[in-house]
């Protein structure tokens, strides 16, 4: 059967990725001062906040500056370290902010065959070629014209894989046929 997987960009990830390292750094100087005002007599949250901040910077030096690096674990031990502080709210919020990092990161791709299109939103949806006006790959550009008049367009990931465009175009056309 065949099949196409076109890996797309993630124009959000950047920023994304810099809000978490302010989440991070905002998390790690909150429970060291609240560590401060309790006057040193409970250590644990800061010993949380220390390795989570750990475990964000060390993959940074061990993968390189320009790699994907993930908060979710760092978000998780902020968690317990205000679970411990009793203040379950932030550690609540920092669960949330942990799958939202992990979601942020994931790869974006469209998979293509002879069934439909699935392409990313929320949650991966599947789309049926009876609700599809075009599929075309035009100068790295993915678009999808549904029927109800939606339209999704995004560029390609060129760096993960060449498509054939003309290949994928006729493809998709014989499909719509």
């Amino acid at each position: 059967m065949q099949q196409y997987q076109i890996f797309l960009i993630n124009g959000k990830e950047k920023p994304y990725g810099v809000i978490s390292w302010l989440l991070l750094l905002l998390n790690f100087i909150s429970l060291f001062f609240l560590t401060v005002s309790f006057r040193f007599e409970k250590w644990v949250p800061l010993i949380f906040a220390i390795l989570a901040m750990v475990f964000s910077l060390v993959p940074l030096f061990l993968k390189g500056i320009h790699k994907k690096i993930t908060h979710s674990w760092s978000f998780g031990l902020f968690s317990i370290a205000w679970f411990i502080s009793h203040y379950f709210i932030f550690g609540i919020v920092n669960l949330i902010l942990g799958i939202l990092d992990l979601l942020a990161r994931k790869p974006l791709f469209v998979r293509v065959d002879k069934y439909g299109v699935e392409y990313p939103s929320a949650i991966h949806k599947k789309v049926y070629w009876k609700d599809i006006s075009n599929v075309i790959i035009k100068d790295g550009i993915l678009t999808i014209d549904f029927k109800n008049n939606k339209l999704f367009q995004q560029l390609i990931d060129e760096k993960k894989q060449t498509i054939n465009e003309k290949e994928f175009n006729d493809f998709c056309r014989m499909q719509l046929e």
